[in-house]
């Protein structure tokens, strides 16, 4: 087929060298590293839903944020611990129980958990990375938005910063 010329839409016959490259799929490590960029963000004594991250990473479900997470080695400088569940408690682990180090890390940060353990979202929710950070890293704002908008998100949602 090389050298051949096709139609296009309109009629108009083009070269296979005109037509662009299709986009390259995206890599399970490239959603990661998203999460790890948009988690770096959120600031010490805040915390994020791990659908709040999926939403802002552009990712379909939150069940990625927490395999990125999970995925992490010891001693890494992304604040993993400042991601919790939609509930405002700490995600189960595997073996059924919650990770003890993720509640010592966010008390010594000052977010504090009440009697059932859930934390207090209206008080310790991050409102989002800046718009400048947005842009500068290629996300399109104005989309954000637009999806923040007609998904009509609630609870922390509310006050962010689009």
């Amino acid at each position: 087929m090389t050298g051949r010329k096709r139609q296009s839409s309109r009629g108009k016959a083009s070269s296979g060298a005109d037509a662009p490259e299709p986009p390259q799929p995206v890599t399970m490590q490239q959603h990661f590293d998203r999460v790890y960029d948009i988690t770096r963000q959120i600031p010490a004594g805040q915390v994020a839903s791990y659908g709040q991250v999926a939403f802002v990473a552009e990712l379909g479900s939150a069940r990625i944020v927490g395999r990125a997470m999970a995925s992490l080695s010891a001693g890494t400088d992304v604040p993993w611990h400042r991601v919790i569940n939609s509930q405002g408690r700490i995600a189960i682990r595997k073996d059924g129980k919650e990770d003890s180090s993720q509640r010592r890390l966010l008390t010594a940060e000052g977010v504090f958990f009440d009697a059932t353990g859930r934390i207090d979202f209206a008080s310790v929710a991050w409102t989002g990375p800046s718009w400048a950070w947005l842009a500068e890293n290629g996300y399109d704002v104005e989309a954000l938005v637009m999806r923040s908008q007609n998904l009509r998100r609630t609870g922390p949602w509310q006050r962010w910063h689009f």
